[in-house]
């Protein structure tokens, strides 16, 4: 079986494979595509704002700044996604930057939707959008990052950001055999 030996070989070991790369790196964008149409969704279906606010900015776009603050949240998923995918998708080391400050971003998604539920089913939704669709989101972020570090070794020719860590050395002194490694004279 073919799946077996891909989930074992590159899913979970930093083994680079460009065309999953690219197919992962699409299926990123169209999991934020498909959440940009959520959130339009949300913006015309969210009920309005119960505290009515007459300083509103908002009122020539016809979304009160209740249903705003949800639509602009999942706007920042949706960048945070696309961006993470495209940027996976040609293995540039930014996948790994743009995949860690996304995390926290479908975390706080997750915990205002349920602190924020008005109803026994609203909390009863939140949860479960939680526990399967922005947790799991934040998760793959996260693996994201970790096979994004390889993307560091080969924009560095002959680097390997985590060799010193493998060779037996502790965390405490990687930051001074860091700036052994590079002298004044290396600074363009």
């Amino acid at each position: 079986m073919i799946v077996k030996p891909l989930v074992k070989d590159w899913l979970l070991s930093r083994r680079r494979d460009p065309q999953l790369e690219r197919i992962t790196g699409n299926l990123i964008v169209v999991v934020a595509a498909l959440l940009a149409c959520w959130a339009v969704w949300l913006g015309s279906s969210l009920p309005p704002d119960p505290l009515i606010q007459h300083w509103s900015l908002t009122a020539d776009i016809g979304l009160d700044n209740y249903s705003l603050t949800w639509v602009g949240l999942d706007c920042i998923e949706v960048l945070g996604l696309a961006a993470c995918g495209l940027l996976f998708r040609r293995a540039s080391p930014s996948a790994r930057t743009v995949a860690l400050l996304t995390i926290p971003v479908f975390c706080l998604d997750a915990w205002f939707d349920i602190m924020t539920s008005v109803s026994k089913a609203d909390l009863a939704t939140a949860i479960v959008m939680a526990l399967l669709g922005e947790l799991p989101a934040a998760l793959i972020l996260g693996w994201v990052a970790w096979k994004a570090l390889s993307f560091e070794a080969r924009s560095r020719p002959g680097s390997d950001p985590l060799g010193k860590l493998g060779q037996g050395h502790s965390p405490g002194n990687i930051g001074r055999l860091m700036c052994d490694e590079f002298s004044p004279g290396d600074v363009r």
